[in-house]
């Protein structure tokens, strides 16, 4: 008995040591550094979700061992049959119910704050559409307006479906493949799929949301806390051209902003 118990407190502290020769490209054991001022609220509730259950997983396992050994097979001794109690069967039922509704509690003030559109002029908007494979992000004009756009208005020379009779478009910019923005500035995206389903995921600024086509998805704004350069990928199988679908995503300062912007209107 004494050999097996040996064998098994071997196999669960060796098991997990394979993990440390993962060839780690990045070199994290997290998400990527959060650029997001908001971003670092989800970041917390991660870590405490991990944490707990963490704990739970160790609690749990530990015991299982201690029960093995405490009880094991002995010469002369005889089991005691178990009754059960009420006790025992309150405590891990209030206790589970009690961290569940405070994790629910916590997850769900987190994502209605993130889910509030900010208030119209108080952000940039700017308009980001999926289709196959390219990522068509559109620019308010000197008005800061977004032009009204319409899927049945789309054609060739008209790739996001801008409403000619909206005179709020005539001054937008459209690119392709760079979300560009200044940072400290709140950013308002309405995300849309020209084609079909498509999946922004942009993980140092934790937004992750599904693009569904005939539908705008208008609740995502993030303030970037820092410059750089980033990467926007997509997370929905779209295509054969799926593994291609990626863009940059920049933060740079007010003043780069504006330059980039300028250059950009130029025909």
């Amino acid at each position: 008995m004494k050999r097996l118990l040996s064998i098994a407190a071997l196999l669960f502290f060796a098991l997990p040591l394979p993990l440390r020769a993962e060839v780690r490209q990045s070199g994290l054991w997290f998400l990527p550094p959060c650029v997001t001022v908001g971003g670092h609220e989800i970041d917390g509730l991660l870590l405490l979700i991990f944490w707990i259950v963490l704990a739970v997983f160790v609690g749990v396992q530990g015991t299982l061992l201690w029960f093995l050994y405490r009880y094991r097979r002995q010469e002369g001794r005889t089991a005691s049959p178990v009754a059960g109690s009420w006790k025992a069967e309150v405590i891990w039922t209030v206790i589970p119910t009690a961290v569940f509704l405070l994790l629910f509690c916590l997850g769900e003030g987190l994502w209605k704050r993130m889910i509030v559109p900010p208030p119209p002029g108080t952000a940039i908007d700017i308009e980001v559409c999926g289709e196959q494979y390219d990522w068509v992000i559109r620019y308010p004009g000197p008005d800061g307006l977004l032009g009204r756009a319409d899927d049945a208005k789309r054609s060739p020379d008209n790739k996001v479906g801008l409403d000619p009779a909206d005179p709020a478009g005539a001054d937008d910019v459209t690119a392709f493949n760079e979300l560009v923005v200044p940072v400290g500035k709140l950013i308002h995206l309405h995300l849309r799929s020209l084609d079909v389903i498509h999946g922004f995921y942009a993980p140092e600024f934790r937004i992750h949301q599904d693009l569904l086509p005939g539908r705008t998805i208008n609740w995502i704004s993030f303030t970037a806390e820092r410059t750089g350069e980033f990467s926007i990928a997509c997370s929905q199988l779209c295509g054969s051209g799926h593994g291609l679908m990626q863009g940059r995503f920049r933060v740079v300062t007010e003043a780069e902003w504006e330059a980039w912007v300028k250059g950009a209107r130029k025909p």
